[in-house]
């Protein structure tokens, strides 16, 4: 049997975020796991003052996440990284023994999929734990909408 005592929800800020956030509140609660909030910042291409702003004001935007009963019952913490999204929340789930990522996806159509890659996508193939990627509402109605990317035509 599988004992998920630590979880870690990766937040990007979006609506997606905010329903992946309530369902990792869930799950800690079914489990008694600890619940850890982390948000990544994307290498930037500004000055290091601009991202130590940037970091200063995510960290205080993800305190702001956490409630009571998140910092007493599930023991809540908070990360701000910078740096590669998947690779900085797969690192933190390697250095903090996470049992499970909960986290949110998000659908732009196949060929921007395959043009960029996926997130979640990547944090599934190199987390040393289970990966739960939750679509957001968006996701879904976008879901069956055409890609945004038109395929290119035979002449």
């Amino acid at each position: 049997m599988v004992a998920i005592k630590k979880i870690l929800v990766p937040i990007d800020f979006s609506d997606t975020s905010k329903q992946v956030l309530d369902l990792g509140r869930t799950i800690a609660d079914a489990c008694g796991a600890s619940l850890h909030v982390m948000h990544v910042i994307g290498y930037p291409l500004a000055t290091a003052q601009t991202t130590d702003q940037q970091q200063r004001d995510a960290c205080a935007r993800l305190d702001g996440l956490l409630d009571s009963t998140d910092r007493d019952r599930r023991h809540g913490t908070t990360s701000c990284e910078v740096g590669t999204p998947a690779n900085e929340i797969v690192d933190y789930a390697k250095e903090h023994g996470t049992d499970l990522i909960v986290m949110g996806t998000h659908w732009h159509g196949p060929t921007f999929h395959m043009a960029t890659g996926s997130i979640a996508e990547s944090v599934l193939g190199l987390a040393p734990c289970a990966v739960l990627a939750m679509k957001g509402a968006g996701a879904a109605a976008s879901a069956s909408a055409p890609d945004p990317v038109p395929a290119p035509s035979k002449v």
